[in-house]
């Protein structure tokens, strides 16, 4: 399926029957997180000047009370929910791509834009710290792997790297140039 084709089921899904290609696409970022979003400033920088082009949802712990400027990318994002446990149910891995295949399974790919590395044993991936971020980690990241987009073999498949602590972000903030581009200063 092509992007245009994928966007069109889209809207119809939505009911909206005017498409052109003078529509703008989104991407849809939501974040699941019990506080404070992870690595916030590097994700500013990443949303910075691309207004338009992106819908955030914020799916916090209903008790946190976030505090967050008003020229944030974040402001005003948060979804109202409230506490829900199911044990073991780790959201991200297993209630996303769950719902999706249960709902739209004609249009899954059965894969994801997140890299995540499993190379260690137990329920968790492994977790990124300070001293693992350098431009080798993220090129294995970006052009490590190869997959299927609109049916050709390409070695672009994530858009996206998890689980990196906290203390990551000085270093992810001094390889980002050759991440996002020198329009990121």
């Amino acid at each position: 399926m092509t992007d245009q084709e994928l966007f069109l089921k889209a809207y119809k899904v939505k009911g909206i029957d005017d498409f052109s290609n003078k529509t703008i696409p989104k991407v849809a970022f939501m974040f699941l997180v019990k506080g404070k979003v992870p690595l916030s400033p590097l994700w500013e920088k990443f949303f910075k000047d691309n207004e338009g082009f992106y819908s955030i949802y914020l799916h916090q712990d209903p008790s946190y009370k976030s505090k967050v400027h008003e020229d944030s990318a974040f402001y005003g994002r948060k979804v109202p929910s409230q506490k829900y446990c199911v044990p073991r149910c780790y959201s991200d891995e297993h209630y996303i791509p769950t719902f999706v295949h249960m709902m739209y399974p004609q249009l899954n790919s059965n894969r994801t834009i997140t890299w995540v590395d499993w190379s260690i044993r137990g329920p968790h991936p492994r977790r990124y710290v300070w001293g693992d971020i350098n431009d080798e980690l993220m090129n294995k990241i970006r052009f490590g792997s190869t997959c299927v987009y609109n049916g050709k073999s390409t070695n672009i498949c994530f858009l996206f790297g998890r689980k990196f602590h906290p203390n990551t972000l000085e270093p992810l903030f001094r390889v980002s140039p050759s991440l996002l581009g020198d329009y990121y200063p």
